[in-house]
């Protein structure tokens, strides 16, 4: 620009510079070194945008790469001008075609190409099209004076680095439009050039260190990478190696104390050289380690769980003296941790690691590694699983990445290997994944580095024994289902002469109808629409205070709203459930005109002084009012509860509903809706309320416990197993984690929540301490907005899939306020689930069941539901009973809709969600 120009350097011609290095580097792949070949990857992805870009510029084209004598990165130029520049120890820019370096000729060709770099740069600079000029320079310095310059015998070394260049190239070839390739081809062969000297020649490499692109943010900079610094210390160590072996770290510590740093901060000290030289001994023999570390800057960039190179020191170190398998295995579940959102950055800090008495990640991913090698090589050779079959499960299951590809995370796209194994395999698998992949549901890790230690068993199944024996217990089971299916196939056989039924074939054997399959599907549908359209579930955030809480929901769509003039915001907060947190000093509410808070006290009324502390936070004397609701609860109801559950929670008939209002609270009259026929709101009294039977699964949300943990995590309340009188077992001791249980067991019931909502003209209702969906029901019902903080994001999507299936019952269910008329005329049909069971053939068995079989019986008569057939019902089928002496009779008919699920041709279990039942 300032009279320097290149003069041979041809138009529309990218030169591939071929001089960087006295001698090329070796190929990839043909050395010992790990570090060789770690850019394989980018250099087939980047080879094939160029050929895209050659394809697409008709004007461009690659010209072979030349030496300095050819007029490589030696090109003439105007060497008057330019000496003179440098010379007065200046720097000369021009203007030019875009040299690019042969990637085997950079200056350190083993270091990692910064690929998040790139991405950064194409983001930044491309994402809206063309730039109007070339966002960066290429900085080269001279080998070279006057008298050589002149010669033109001097050298060009490139020290910036590539990523901008090759940010740029990429960008280029993804281009469509015809514009925006002629801009393209403008931005590429107008390229500035700056031309450093020094006063003595130096060394290329020392000035290629930390030279970065030239930008206003230095975040936007191209840096060295962790493991890119580790390989560029560890390269220079070996390089200065010399008749007399290796390279001290003092050597190598004064090489590198000799560079030119633009960041004095990054100048390696001497226990950093230290520490990466270590860390180097311990995973030089795993590559897979490296392909790892790069693998997470790659895709987390700057957000990469693998900071510095003295937290992989670090992470070696909570090893212990782990095998390079174990190392491996470690270093991929930290980054498989970070890719399901379970491991964060600081999760894995420098100083979570070195933090004395403390377990960390890597300790518990040890422990799971342990458990693995047990699972795979010793329980799974006591299953009865043929060798190839077991040769492949520890195939699949040896690491994470190869467990991702074939069965995916939970809650993800099923893949088609776990799909097609066998029951026993896929339930081994299952159990694996429980214990040691499953990350997205995982709540081990953050237990133990609460609790401070290891779990002395399989995590969540209890010991590992106790885990194990679930895989028995299923073996057995197939065993015996094996044997009852050759014996009813010799049955079928001898039953194969029965004359067919009056009617025809067996109606239960029909395909589903296709307008019946629609239909169904549009229903499910629609409910899904109903929550969609009054449900928002946002996830609570972890070690957070009120106002970060706050804000979340001030930016939830619900609180977006206008809200009409006399509704209200609700929010309730209720101490008997499990899964609340703990109220911090630092937390702060305020009342506003249209909120109302609601704080059910837990029968214990010194629990409202605590949570009134939350209004005084920053002003002492912030105006509120507050009233207390009295809510009585059915006596018989309440101790059906109590005698199945050993509880932390003395309960009461009686417990207070403390509400805070900015200003006296005036409601319009209204009457109650069910509980208390003649009360209205300006009561303050709600009764009794009727507690929902723990067993009964239509009303109920009843998981076992395992799966229940996953919810709610660590706010699960610990407590004993069921209490005599009205238990089945004896109280006290640790609950067994398959047993099944309420999710919440003591959740209000869903005509409480409606008279709440009701009766304090709710707009919407924010639910504080959410767990089953009968808040949420009561709100769809009442046409009230609700939204609520889950737990995790596991709590939040069962949630989801759980209030979806209730409300698609309620929509068949006559007493409902849900019920639609059309949807039973639609799909009601309606089948009678069997008669009386007819007379059992031969040895006999048991009279008909009913709905699915219709019995066990072998009388073929027609239930009418008081019948005297085996049971059929108008869809049943017939059953065969086996073993003992006596003839049954089947259970009485009665009116159950049966339905298809519309992706199967089998009947629908009606204890399942998604069956109608009236």
């Amino acid at each position: 620009k300032r009279g320097a120009r290149l003069e041979d350097a041809d138009d529309g011609v990218l030169v591939r510079i071929a001089d960087q290095r006295t001698a090329p580097a070796e190929p990839a792949g043909s050395s010992d070194d790990p570090a060789q070949g770690i850019n394989a990857a980018f250099h087939a992805e980047f080879e094939e945008a160029l050929q895209k870009l050659f394809a697409k510029y008709d004007g461009i084209q690659e010209q072979s790469a030349l030496t300095v004598y050819d007029g490589g990165s030696g090109a003439v130029f105007n060497q008057v001008a330019c000496s003179a520049s440098l010379g007065n120890g200046g720097t000369v820019r021009f203007t030019g075609t875009l040299f690019l370096h042969d990637l085997r000729w950079r200056p350190w060709p083993t270091t990692p190409v910064n690929r998040a770099g790139i991405r950064l740069q194409m983001t930044t600079h491309y994402a809206q099209g063309p730039p109007t000029e070339v966002p960066f320079e290429v900085t080269i310095v001279s080998e070279g004076f006057d008298d050589t310059l002149l010669s033109n015998a001097g050298k060009w070394k490139r020290i910036s680095p590539e990523e901008p260049v090759f940010a740029l190239i990429v960008a280029a070839s993804q281009a469509e439009s015809a514009e925006d390739i002629e801009q393209y081809k403008r931005l590429l062969l107008n390229v500035t050039y700056k031309v450093l000297s020094r006063d003595n020649p130096t060394d290329y490499q020392k000035e290629a260190i930390t030279i970065r692109e030239k930008a206003v943010d230095d975040r936007l900079s191209i840096k060295r990478t962790p493991l890119s610094m580790l390989i560029l210390v560890v390269q220079k160590r070996k390089e200065m190696k010399g008749p007399k072996g290796k390279a001290t770290t003092e050597q190598v510590h004064k090489y590198f104390e000799s560079c030119h740093w633009s960041v004095e901060s990054e100048r390696p000290s001497i226990t950093f050289l230290e520490n990466a030289f270590a860390l180097w001994n311990k995973i030089e023999a795993n590559p897979s380690i490296l392909s790892t570390i790069q693998a997470a800057e790659v895709e987390l960039g700057h957000d990469s769980v693998f900071s510095s190179v003295y937290q992989l020191y670090f992470i070696t170190l909570s090893c212990k003296k782990a095998p390079g398998s174990k190392l491996a295995w470690i270093f991929d579940g930290i980054l498989d941790g970070a890719r399901a959102g379970i491991l964060k950055k600081p999760d894995v800090a420098k100083y979570q690691l070195t933090t004395p008495g403390k377990i960390n990640p890597v300790e518990v991913l040890s422990y799971k590694y342990d458990l693995l090698q047990e699972l795979l090589q010793t329980e799974l050779t006591n299953l009865n699983i043929p060798a190839t079959d077991a040769a492949d499960i520890r195939l699949k299951l040896r690491c994470h990445a190869s467990y991702r590809e074939h069965c995916g995370f939970k809650n993800g796209e099923p893949k088609m290997w776990l799909s097609l194994l066998p029951e026993l395999n896929a339930a081994f698998v299952n159990l694996v994944d429980a214990i040691v992949f499953d990350k997205l549901r995982d709540t081990t890790i953050r237990q133990c580095i609460k609790q401070g230690k290891l779990p002395p068993d399989g995590l969540r199944y209890g010991t590992l024994g106790t885990a194990t024996q679930t895989l028995q217990d299923c073996q057995q089971a197939l065993a015996v289902s094996a044997a009852a299916a050759v014996e009813d196939a010799v049955i079928i056989e001898e039953d194969a002469v029965d004359p067919p039924d009056v009617d025809g074939a067996d109606e239960e054997m029909d395909p589903i109808d296709p307008e019946k399959a629609e239909a169904l599907a549009r229903w499910r549908g629609m409910a899904r629409d109903k929550v969609r359209q009054r449900v928002e579930l946002l996830i609570r955030p972890a070690n957070s205070s009120a106002d970060v809480m706050s804000k979340l929901l001030w930016q939830s769509t619900t609180y977006k709203m206008p809200i009409p003039e006399g509704l209200h915001h609700l929010h309730v907060y209720d101490s008997k459930t499990e899964g609340q947190e703990e109220a911090e000093d630092e937390d702060s509410l305020s009342i506003t005109p249209e909120s109302i808070y609601m704080f059910l006290d837990a029968f214990k009324h010194e629990n409202a002084n605590v949570f009134e502390k939350a209004f005084n936070g920053g002003n002492k004397r912030m105006p509120r009012v507050k009233k207390i609701l009295y809510v009585s609860y059915d006596e018989a109801t309440m101790l059906r509860r109590t005698r199945t559950r050993q509880h932390d929670i003395e309960l009461d008939v009686m417990e207070q509903a403390h509400v805070f209002t900015a200003k006296s609270l005036t409601l319009p009259l209204r009457k109650r809706l069910s509980i208390g026929e003649n009360g209205c709101n300006r009561f303050n009294h709600l009764g009794p309320v009727k507690l929902e039977d723990p067993t009964d699964k239509t009303v109920e949300w009843v998981l076992p416990l395992c799966e229940k943990k996953e919810i709610l995590g660590d706010t699960l309340r610990d407590a004993g197993g069921p209490t005599p009188p009205g238990g089945d077992q004896v109280a006290g001791g640790r609950r067994d984690p398959m047993s099944e249980e309420p999710v919440s067991w003591h959740g209000a019931s869903v005509d409480f929540w409606r008279e709440i909502v009701h009766a304090y003209s709710a707009f919407s209702l924010t639910d504080l301490t959410p767990q089953n969906e009968n808040c949420a029901v009561a709100c769809i019902m009442q046409g009230c907005h609700y939204i609520c903080l889950c737990n995790n994001d596991v709590h939040q999507s069962r949630l989801q899939e759980r209030i979806i299936d209730r409300v698609y019952q309620l929509m068949a269910d006559e007493s409902s306020p849900l019920f639609e008329s059309m949807m039973a005329a639609e799909i009601g049909e309606k089948g009678q689930s069997g008669g009386q069971g007819g007379e059992g053939k031969g040895a006999g068995g048991q009279g008909g069941k009913g709905l699915r079989k219709g019995g066990r019986g072998r009388g073929r008569g027609r239930g009418t539901g008081r019948g005297n057939g085996e049971g059929r019902g108008r869809r049943g089928r017939k059953g065969r009973a086996r073993g003992g002496d006596q003839s049954g009779a089947g259970s009485g008919g009665s009116d159950v809709p049966v339905l298809k699920h519309p992706f199967t041709r089998s009947l629908v279990d009606p204890t399942k969600p998604w069956a109608l039942q009236n």
